[in-house]
């Protein structure tokens, strides 16, 4: 469960609601403790009711906080009932507020006035913001017991497959979220209508949930209501999108207090059209809107084969023979390994993508559907003049950050973990610096600028006794460089997805749960 957040106002009594954004207020009197209830119902081990169930309860978390608005907002942190729907939290009032008491109304997961737009997936059947409504007194800086009534029904979807879920969204003519307008007398919220001609409920499940085959649970707060007509749009990891809607004549009741399960069978999410190794971001690399998906790391080669680092910013900073990271032009790949061989019939592979890296069809690594290769001159040029990109650090290694089709990066951040490279589907380069004989007095094979700069290689040549790649440093960056053929510099590889894997609505199969429910 989410932390909690429990907003208490005296304007409560005039409008039927609360809002508050005030800070909370440091300084207070008397230590108040405040109990809080959530509905009562089926005993659970879990935040929500199981599979046999039709109602669910809210178990209070680590770190739940309610706060109390009387004069100013007051927070109250979670000291007992941990994994109970019976709380106890402790915080402080000044002394004598509220003495002629007053009858308010406390909120859970909303402020009262408004229901989010959006909801967050939990794995374990828990879920992540189910509002809810309290009515306390307060009177001499004492506060009744806050008894919680929910404010939303539940739908359960679930979705069965292999495939890896990135988003959900609900699709409806009437409002799914929004300003509440009041509290009905069975304690459901009634919205307001904002004039839209459609809703959008989102819930966002970060960097993908893997779905199995006796199904995955996704419970999503909506509001109390009939529905028909209603759409269901599923996104995979890959930004493939297929949506199922309501057949007509049918109806999709959310119920107050209670979970509504719908079954769907995602069957075309089964194959994953990339091989092994791909990461998710798709960029696009030329006008005509050719995508490509990196790998997921360089390549290296482990003295057997050729293999792709498990983090995108590890790369070998010395150079062993189970661990070689940097590599020569040459249309040989077992040439390309020793230091300063090059052939310069390399030229006549020139714009030929199916060629990895000055190597022949023996250097490029296979994977479960179609292969890896590396980006054109062309098509690196396309990339960086039309993707942001920023100088900044992974695993406290630098590098250049690029943003995948449709995202945008934080022009002031300046590390990155892996969750939050692997959240947005963005691509890291390392600066793995370059491996070379020759720096003036300097006679001996060696790795220089590790951490500081790197040159990564298109398919096709500069110039004649040049090769090409995109060359940064910590703070610049161009985008031909030409590094020798006898220097050794650092491949990442590309993909794309395979052309014969097509996805359309009868991709969902007809549910088996035995609901009356029927989807087109």
């Amino acid at each position: 469960m989410r932390k909690i957040y429990c907003l208490v106002s005296a304007a409560a009594i005039a409008l039927g609601l609360a809002s508050c954004n005030k800070e909370p207020v440091e300084t207070a009197d008397r230590q108040i403790t405040i109990v809080a209830n959530t509905e009562s119902g089926v005993d659970t081990k879990t935040a929500l009711s199981g599979d046999d169930q039709t109602g669910y309860q809210v178990l209070w978390s680590e770190g739940d906080r309610i706060i109390l608005d009387i004069d100013g907002s007051y927070p109250f942190d979670i000291n007992g009932g941990v994994g109970t729907t019976r709380g106890t939290f402790v915080g402080n009032l000044p002394f004598g507020s509220s003495s002629a008491g007053i009858n308010c109304r406390a909120y859970y997961a909303t402020d009262g006035s408004y229901l989010d737009s959006k909801s967050y997936y939990k794995p374990g059947n828990v879920i992540s913001s189910a509002p809810m409504v309290a009515t306390v007194s307060v009177k001499n800086g004492f506060v009744s017991e806050a008894n919680f009534k929910n404010l939303c029904g539940l739908l359960r979807l679930t979705l069965k497959g292999n495939g890896t879920i990135k988003k959900i969204r609900l699709i409806d003519d009437a409002p799914l979220y929004g300003d509440i307008d009041r509290i009905a007398s069975d304690g459901a919220a009634v919205l307001k209508s904002a004039g839209l001609s459609e809703y959008a409920l989102t819930h966002d499940c970060g960097a993908g949930v893997d779905l199995s085959a006796d199904g995955t649970n996704f419970y999503i707060p909506m509001p109390q209501g009939n529905y028909d007509g209603i759409k269901i749009e599923i996104t995979d990891r890959l930004d493939r999108t297929i949506t199922k809607t309501l057949k007509a004549g049918k109806i999709l009741n959310i119920t107050r207090s209670k979970i509504t399960p719908v079954s769907l069978t995602v069957a075309s999410l089964d194959v994953d059209p990339l091989p092994d190794g791909a990461l998710s971001g798709a960029f696009t690399v030329n006008k005509e809107g050719r995508k490509v998906f990196f790998s997921r790391g360089n390549l290296y080669w482990d003295g057997d084969s050729f293999e792709l680092e498990e983090e995108q910013y590890n790369y070998p900073n010395e150079r062993v023979d189970n661990h070689i990271g940097h590599f020569f032009w040459n249309i040989s790949a077992s040439e390309s390994l020793k230091e300063g061989a090059y052939d310069e019939t390399y030229v006549l592979f020139t714009n030929n993508p199916d060629y990895a890296d000055r190597a022949n069809a023996d250097f490029v690594v296979n994977g479960v559907r179609g292969r890896y290769r590396t980006l054109t001159k062309a098509e690196w040029g396309y990339l960086l003049d039309n993707h942001q990109h920023i100088h900044a650090a992974a695993g406290g290694v630098n590098g250049l950050v690029i943003a995948p089709d449709g995202v945008t990066l934080e022009d002031d951040k300046k590390s990155y973990t892996s969750e939050e490279l692997k959240n947005d589907n963005l691509v890291f380069l390392p600066a793995a610096g370059y491996y070379y004989f020759g720096l003036p007095n300097i006679y001996s094979w060696k790795l220089y600028s590790c951490g500081v700069e790197a040159y990564y290689l298109s398919c096709n040549p500069y110039t004649g006794d040049k090769a090409s790649a995109i060359l940064f440093n910590n703070d610049r960056l161009w985008y031909e460089g030409y590094p020798l053929v006898d220097m050794g510099t650092c491949i990442r590889l590309v993909t794309a997805m395979s052309d014969d894997e097509p996805l359309d609505s009868s991709d969902i199969e007809k549910p088996e749960d035995g609901n009356d429910y029927e989807w087109e």
